[in-house]
Parts: structure tokens; sequence; C-alpha cells
């Protein structure tokens, strides 16, 4: 089933390469859990090509390690988005990013104060995500992960001091927040429209 109608003959061809790399596979059934697998493909391929293309862009050879280990990951959750597995890829892919958070902050080395802003913000990314991808308990859940991963930076890198960990502890807790009410709405709106 197409979700976009093409116009042009570059937008058909398009098209019919996108449905083929996200298309899930014929025993995934139809309905929310088929529309989560094709959005967990399609979140995956700009994931892996971004991946993908910063790893030769670093010059550090520990950060070029874990970004190809992430991308396998990455492939082995893409891989699963195409299954009736497509749940346990979801996982894998917010597992990843998780502790992607603390392996960036462990390798920025003297660079951890400068960059601690852009690295914490991954969390609250990917509690957005999951909104999209989980339930709202298991959003709730991820959120919280989240946070602790935020609130535990200081006493594993001491360098990060409250002052640069506090507002973005609150800044995870407003946007998990948000993410939490946004899937509750839609599975609420769901729900609606299924009756």
């Amino acid at each position: 089933m197409y979700l976009v109608q093409p116009t042009t003959e570059f937008q058909a061809a398009f098209t019919r390469m996108w449905n083929i790399i996200t298309e899930p596979a014929q025993e995934v059934p139809e309905g929310p859990e088929r529309r989560r697998a094709r959005l967990l493909a399609s979140v995956l391929l700009p994931i892996i090509i971004l991946w993908l293309v910063s790893i030769p862009a670093t010059d550090v050879p520990a950060v070029r390690i874990e970004s190809a280990v992430e991308v396998l990951f990455f492939l082995v959750a893409y891989v699963l988005s195409r299954t009736p597995f497509h749940r346990l890829g979801a996982f894998i892919l917010v597992a990843t990013m998780l502790a992607s958070t603390y392996l960036a902050l462990a390798l920025a080395g003297d660079s951890q104060v400068e960059l601690a802003g852009d690295i914490l913000s991954i969390p609250w990314l990917v509690v957005i995500l999951a909104a999209s991808l989980f339930s709202t308990s298991v959003t709730f859940l991820i959120g919280l992960v989240g946070l602790g991963l935020i609130a535990a930076s200081p006493h594993v890198f001491p360098v990060l001091t409250p002052e640069i960990v506090n507002p973005l502890t609150g800044l995870h807790l407003a946007m998990s927040a948000l993410a939490v009410a946004t899937s509750a709405s839609s599975t609420a709106n769901i729900r609606q429209i299924e009756r």
C-alpha cells in the first residue's frame, strides 16, 4: 500500500524505491503495528546514512569505532524493522542512542563541558522518538531512563557541574512530559478512530 501518490516520474521512482526499503514484511499485521514498523525503518535509514557520513568526518579513532559499532546496531534494528520483531528493533535503536550519550561524553575528553549541552540533548530526542514508536507507558519509562542518565552524569563525569546539568534536566523533564502527553493523546485518537 503506497502512502504517497507520486506526481512526476522522479517522484514515482523515488516513491517506489522508498516503499521497497521501508515496507515491512507481509507477516506484520495491517494497522498500527505495520505503521510503526514502517516508521521505524523510515527513521533508521537517515540515521544510518548520517552516522556513516560522520565516521570519516572525525579525527578521533575512538569516535570512529563508536560510530561504526552504533551503525551495526542500527543496521540490526533496520533489519528487524522489516519483520514481525520490529519492536525489538525499536528497543535496539533507543538503547543504542541512550548508550551513545555516555560514550560520547567519555570520548569527548577535555571537551566535555563544551559539548555537554549537545550530548545531553540525546536522551530527550530519544523520548520524542519513542513517543512515535511505543506506548505511552514505555515512552514514560524511556523518559525516566533518560532523566537518570542526565542526573547521574555529574557523578560519572565530575567536570559536569550541576550548573551545567540542571538546565538540561529541566529541559529533559519538559520535553519528556510533552512526549508522553503527545503519545497519550495520539493513542486516544487512534482508539477513537478505530471505534
